[in-house]
């Protein structure tokens, strides 16, 4: 199939907004290992903790790879996984599609969360644009939210959950004594209900054993009555008020690991980004490569992304670049609950609006153009925009926003087409080497269907599950 080349444009550099490291600041208790001034360290002192996080299992299912050679501290109590939710709203509007980071850390028994070195307070990279809230879960304690948002100073956010049960969303945690809360023991199956579950599949199937297990509820390295007597009984029927999952609604706005924000529209029965992906990490967090090398970027079948003529400035115009490898990388390149669309799911979308002939290409365009006849800041020569043509503009009739990221190819590593073409991955391959894809021209008004080779770079726009 002959491919069209489109003329190079020249980058204008844009502003940036750039993930930082911010640093936190947080305190904790939990009821099982608490003595009245502070928790026992037993197990660390008995040698019972692991080394590596016991997070990436049900309900968890956290893929991050933290452990260390040694535990770092003897006042270390045991492993938390700290999770960030982030979201323009109140609490209640955290659910768990609001996450945008998470990482296992240490317990001091001081209620200190710390780092892997067991002194440092722990670190992650992010944009924080809006409400910033934190989750923390332990195996077998149930898990708490902060009412309020996180407070930051200089790149440091700082919460106490311990000195007030109202520091937890709907008061989540226990006092356990005068002015002192924390969480609550005896969810030994982290499944947010303490219930005849944990006792009668957890604690009584190991009841006299000794180790590191859930149903060792006070933490104290034996399973025994007193987890059941002094934590499950108590505790029985208490549930955590984490918030979970908030319905979608398309129109809303979804956020990537990266903490870049992304608007969405609904056409037909089908809801998409109406922006240009820009993560440079997979949606568990790992980082994708990013390789400015042309002859690094020919030869690769890994997932690599990058900006346009290797500018950062293109970022938040057009978004950035991905192979295909990246874009099907087991890890996930799109927000969670998104996906790369199928050639199927593309077809629908031309359907829906009419089919791929012109001038429905047109339609799916953004309106920015030079020379537009279209008035209300169509008209502009300000990235992000289009080309000029005579005759094809575009109308936006359906809010998809197409804009013409360009391409990098595959055979020489060069950079083609900014404002002048923007093509889009599908996850349907043709050939072990091409795969099906969708874009948009600005001298022609249809929907090129087109394949391309995997090594190519290409713009991302992802569905909704």
């Amino acid at each position: 199939m002959k491919k069209i080349t489109f003329p190079f444009v020249f980058a204008i550099i844009a502003q940036i907004s750039i993930a930082q490291v911010i640093t936190l600041d947080i305190k904790v208790y939990l009821e099982g290992p608490f003595n009245g001034v502070e928790m026992n360290t037993t197990m660390n002192g008995g040698g019972l903790l692991p080394l590596a996080h016991p997070f990436n299992q049900p309900p968890w299912n956290y893929s991050g790879t933290e452990s260390v050679a040694a535990i770092p501290n003897g006042d270390i109590i045991d492993w938390i996984l700290l999770e960030l939710r982030e979201t323009t709203g109140d609490p209640s509007t955290a659910g768990s599609n609001s996450m945008v980071a998470r990482q296992a850390v240490f317990l001091l028994k001081n209620g200190q969360l710390v780092d892997l070195n067991g002194t440092d307070f722990p670190q992650l990279t992010l944009t924080v644009t809006d409400n910033l809230y934190v989750v923390l879960w332990h195996r077998n304690h149930l898990g708490i939210m902060s009412s309020t948002p996180l407070p930051g100073t200089a790149g440091t956010y700082s919460y106490d959950f311990t000195d007030n049960v109202s520091k937890a969303y709907l008061n989540g945690q226990k006092e356990m004594s005068p002015g002192i809360s924390g969480m609550i023991a005896g969810d030994c199956d982290g499944n947010g209900i303490i219930d005849e579950t944990d006792k009668n599949d957890h604690w009584y199937m190991v009841a006299g054993e000794a180790g590191y297990d859930p149903a060792d509820i006070n933490l104290d390295g034996q399973i025994n009555n007193l987890d059941k007597d002094d934590f499950w009984i108590m505790n029985a029927g208490s549930a955590s008020t984490v918030p979970t999952m908030i319905p979608f609604i398309c129109g809303e706005q979804i956020t990537d690991y990266d903490g870049h924000v992304y608007n969405t529209i609904q056409i037909g029965t089908q809801c998409w980004m109406k922006e240009n992906l820009k993560t440079t990490s997979y949606r568990n967090g790992n980082p994708i490569q990013n390789i400015t090398n042309a002859t690094t970027w020919s030869t690769l079948t890994s997932g690599a992304y990058v900006w346009y003529n290797n500018d950062i400035g293109w970022k938040d115009h057009y978004g950035a670049l991905y192979n295909w490898y990246a874009a099907m990388d087991p890890n996930g390149l799109c927000p969670e609950g998104w996906h790369i669309p199928s050639d199927n799911e593309w077809t629908i979308l031309t359907n829906t609006i009419g089919g791929a002939g012109s001038p429905h290409g047109n339609e799916l365009k953004s309106c920015r153009q030079v020379n537009s006849p279209i008035s209300g800041g169509c008209n502009t020569t300000e990235h992000p925009r289009w080309d000029a043509d005579d005759i094809h503009y575009g109308t936006d009739t359906y809010g998809f926003s197409g804009l013409p990221g360009g391409t990098r190819r595959f055979y020489n590593g060069g950079f083609f087409n900014m404002g002048a073409y923007g093509g889009w991955w599908s996850s349907t391959p043709l050939t072990s080497d091409e795969v099906l894809m969708r874009g948009l021209g600005n001298y022609y008004g249809f929907v090129d269907y087109n394949y391309y080779n995997k090594k190519d770079g290409y713009s991302v726009r992802c569905l909704k599950d």
